[in-house]
């Protein structure tokens, strides 16, 4: 009689799987693989290991370890299928912002443990990593896209912070897409943020007052124009500024009161969503007195007809 095989057992992540048959020559079982990713482990695989058993007691064994093909099958390779995540801090973190500085950081967050799990999941594969610029309007030929290489990266509980300093040379509308994968290959949704380069200071002209005006009026008219998209601050003697209603031209006009005599001054500041501003001051001296005369002379008086005569006045 010949021996027969009375078991096949498999260990896998410490599990034993007790197989059925029903030639007794083939074995089976369906079951579960384990919820965390091999990758992190050595080789980047579970190893597996089998044993069968003949009736008699004795039994023969193969594992990760076994040379050749039945070595080779004995690695499981196990994904996790949570998809890695990626945040923005910094100066790209608010869509539709608007960036006055030509140069600017993008920080990004990482993260892999999407689900705050302390284990169980592959990383981030920093060599999928990819940061564009596209301009909304300057075309392909503006299109900045940085790699890994050129981030600078350290390792956080997850995944990676990583930073990179980017320059535009074109003032325009531009779109960020940040991509990055896990070492299981799950792919992010794409994060995407809209911005506006914009280093160009608003124009501003002030046609009223005139520097360096005297008036005895309390009240003066600040007149002139800006661009119809900044936002235009008045302030008079370093007091709280006054925001001016700018109109559709461009145009704006606010009256200005001073309370006591001497000489004002008057900052108008133009600025733009970006931040960037253009400044004109105006100096204004102020005085309700009136001048005092204190003497009159004519010299000579009385004067001959048709001669001329010197006339002296002294007044403060």
């Amino acid at each position: 009689m010949a021996n027969s095989i009375s078991s096949v057992v498999v260990t896998i992540n410490g599990v034993n799987i007790t197989l059925e048959s029903q030639d007794g020559l083939t074995w089976t079982k369906t079951t579960t693989a384990p919820a965390a990713s091999s990758f992190p482990l050595t080789g980047g695989y579970y190893p597996v290991s089998v044993t069968a058993q003949y009736a008699t007691g004795t039994s023969t064994t193969v594992n990760d370890q076994t040379a050749g093909a039945l070595g080779q099958a004995c690695r499981l390779v196990v994904k996790e299928k949570v998809a890695p995540t990626a945040s923005i801090t910094g100066a790209f973190a608010t869509n539709g912002s608007y960036l006055k500085v030509a140069t600017q950081r993008l920080s990004l967050t990482l993260l892999d443990n999407a689900n705050g799990q302390s284990s169980g999941y592959s990383g981030i594969d920093l060599s999928t990593l990819t940061a564009v610029f596209s301009s909304m309007t300057l075309g392909a030929s503006k299109t900045k896209t940085l790699t890994s290489n050129d981030f600078t990266t350290s390792a956080v509980t997850g995944g990676y912070s990583a930073y990179a300093d980017v320059t535009f040379e074109d003032a325009d509308d531009w779109v960020l897409t940040v991509n990055v994968s896990d070492n299981d290959g799950n792919a992010m949704t794409a994060l995407t943020r809209s911005f506006t380069i914009d280093t160009v200071a608003p124009q501003l002209t002030v046609t009223a007052p005139v520097d360096n005006l005297s008036t005895a009026a309390s009240t003066v008219a600040v007149t002139g124009t800006t661009d119809s998209d900044a936002t235009l601050t008045i302030t008079v003697d370093g007091g709280s500024p006054t925001t001016v209603t700018v109109g559709q031209t461009g145009a704006f006009s606010h009256n200005v009161t001073f309370s006591a005599s001497g000489t004002h001054t008057i900052v108008i500041t133009a600025t733009d969503a970006a931040g960037n501003a253009t400044t004109i001051t105006k100096s204004v001296w102020y005085s309700t007195d009136a001048p005092t005369i204190t003497s009159v002379t004519l010299t000579p008086n009385p004067a001959d007809g048709g001669a001329t005569y010197l006339i002296t006045v002294v007044a403060e």
